[in-house]
């Protein structure tokens, strides 16, 4: 085994010109050896490929499988004709990209030269609809890579059924290869072989015809000259005897040229009959050819139908995967997340991944294997989590501590990029202002600050009379009358109301807001909302039931809410934008 190692961007390895043979397949497999960290960027969780690229401008592209080792990732590459098919100088780069197909590492080497086959017969695989089938196979594959590298830990136990999925593709890939190299072989050289082979035995049969023309004529002429013979012999026995052995001669001559003539015809059937045989077996390759064809066309369709097909989860939180062949999915033995299922009971049954607790709910216990009625001191079912201890006093916490003010979470967003565990910042335009504080991940909404109702006080002293409204306005410098003040009065808004409305946010109305990451908005055109909408004064508060929560967690979301921009409302969501319609209640206070 060929092994090189990655050092910074370099692939390091001896010199390989020559090494190569133009069509060669499988000389030899390569291991590449890469550091699992450069430059504090995780390696680990990348997907490799590798391309080659000659100096014809012909690329081909390999997904390498990876494996960890304590200190290096291990990417295995065998070299194919694909690698060789080109002669001349051709350059390897390996690239590592991430759950985006974005490219965050890559490595170069010095190029290998491929030398020219010397017979000058060497496969050249031409470009046809199936290397373009295995590309899109390996770039669903790479997708599907991605998606598992981005999901939780517990989801370690799928990989295996990937793999298979994947060597079915590869094996059926392999299958269709196969079939089209057999089917290009009968086109381009048995076929044409079998019509070279039918043209010669038809000149055979032209030849045979015309010789048994010839031998005929011939035959009718020896015939004719054999009864002038037997005339003149006749003639000539009358006067002399010793002519009759010359009469012979002439019969023997006649029956040589009759024997000729009838093995020539035998030849000439003889031919016609091969030349029908080789047409039947030409006949019979062709159709042999068709059912080739039929079921590489049935292996491609089966192929990627199940590249379709992504593996799903169940209602049960089973892995299931689809079959091609019955056309429907089918759970597998490996769960998809930890399930609780509260405390322990001998008549229930348990599955890998659940989780219980004792009676006393002390302790947790997670379930190795399929059981009922087992134990939990049972270690090879049940593995014990954790048990609740009582813990030391706790240090004394810091209070809340409200940095800043912002009228909008994006305005708060943007203009504060970095912030630290635990800041805390005030949004909205008027009392009650909401609280975020930051999570390490994101900002979280910790309700609104005000506090709680207190005790009813004890009656005051009596106080002196104060001014009214109107002598406050005139200090102000109101100067009309004091009707006039009242009517003014009468014009001052009504207090603050609330109420809830149902609201729909369609899954196609989502878009990009320029200039940020990971954030989508869409627009509120519902009448019933924009209705008690106004500008620095009304807030907006949305909410969503347990259901919806757990479907948006689902589609990658990890926050949603709804803001009054100058009396338009707008819906934002942080992380993924929803692929479904999202129904929630909107609280309208203002």
């Amino acid at each position: 085994m060929r092994k090189i190692y990655a050092d910074g961007g370099w692939l390091h390895y001896p010199p390989l010109e020559f090494y190569y043979t133009q069509g060669e397949e499988n000389v030899e497999p390569v291991r590449f050896i890469l550091p699992q960290n450069r430059e504090e960027v995780d390696l680990t969780a990348l997907s490799y490929q590798l391309k080659a690229v000659s100096e014809a401008g012909t690329e081909a592209v390999w997904m390498l499988p990876k494996k960890l080792s304590e200190e290096h990732i291990l990417l295995d590459w065998k070299i194919t004709r694909e690698f060789t098919a080109i002669p001349g100088r051709t350059l390897l780069v390996l690239t590592g990209t991430d759950s985006k197909n974005t490219v965050v590492a890559k490595w170069t080497g010095e190029p290998a030269q491929i030398r020219e086959d010397p017979k000058g017969a060497a496969p050249v695989p031409p470009p046809d609809k199936l290397e373009q089938f295995e590309s899109q196979v390996n770039q669903a594959v790479e997708k599907i890579t991605g998606a598992l590298e981005n999901a939780d830990h517990s989801l370690d136990e799928m990989i295996p059924v990937l793999d298979e999925a994947k060597k079915t593709a590869d094996t059926l890939l392999q299958k269709s290869d196969k079939l089209q190299q057999s089917v290009n072989v009968l086109e381009n050289q048995t076929i044409p072989q079998f019509t070279v082979y039918v043209d010669k035995q038809k000149q055979s049969i032209d030849v045979a015809a015309l010789n048994a023309q010839n031998s005929a004529k011939s035959a009718k002429e020896s015939a004719s000259e054999a009864e002038s013979s037997r005339q003149s012999a006749e003639q000539i026995q009358q006067v002399i005897a010793k002519d009759s052995e010359t009469i012979r001669s002439l019969g023997e001559k006649a029956s040589r040229d009759a024997q000729i003539a009838v093995a020539s015809s035998e030849k000439a059937v003889a031919a016609a009959n091969t030349a029908t045989g080789a047409a039947n077996a030409t006949a019979a390759q062709a159709k042999t050819v068709e059912a080739w064809r039929k079921e590489t066309e049935q292996l491609k369709s089966a192929a990627e139908e199940a590249i379709k097909h992504y593996p799903r989860i169940n209602a049960d939180s089973w892995w299931e995967i689809y079959n091609p062949t019955t056309e429907r999915y089918e759970q597998t033995k490996s769960r998809a997340q930890l399930m609780p299922r509260g405390i322990y009971s001998k008549t229930k049954t348990y599955f890998p991944m659940d989780i219980v607790t004792d009676e006393t709910a002390k302790a947790s216990y997670l379930a190795l294997k399929q059981s009922t009625g087992m134990p939990l001191d049972n270690v090879d079912i049940w593995l014990k989590l954790v048990e609740a201890i009582k813990g030391d006093k706790g240090d004394t916490g810091k209070g809340l501590s409200v940095l800043a003010k912002y009228k909008t979470l994006a305005e708060l967003k943007i203009a504060v990029p970095n912030a630290e565990q635990g800041d805390a910042y005030s949004v909205g335009t008027q009392a009650p202002y909401e609280i975020y504080i930051w999570q390490g991940k994101t900002w979280v909404s910790h309700g609104y600050l005000e506090g709680p109702k207190g005790d009813k006080g004890d009656p005051g002293i009596k106080g002196d009379n104060g001014k009214s409204a109107y002598e406050y306005a005139q200090e102000a410098g109101y100067t009309d009358t004091q009707e006039q003040f009242g009517k003014d009065l009468n014009t001052v808004s009504e207090k603050i109301e609330m109420q809830i409305k149902p609201l729909t946010l369609l899954a196609t109305s989502w878009s990009a807001v320029e200039n940020t990451a990971e954030l989508y908005k869409q627009t509120i055109t519902q009448k019933d909302i924009l209705s008690k909408v106004v500008a620095d004064r009304t807030a907006l508060d949305l909410h969503a039931d347990v259901s919806t929560k757990r479907m948006l967690r689902e589609q990658g979301i990890i926050e949603i809410w709804l803001e009054n921009q100058d009396g338009e409302v707008f819906a934002y969501v942080e992380g993924e934008a929803p692929q479904t319609d999202v129904t929630v209640q909107v609280r309208i206070m203002g």
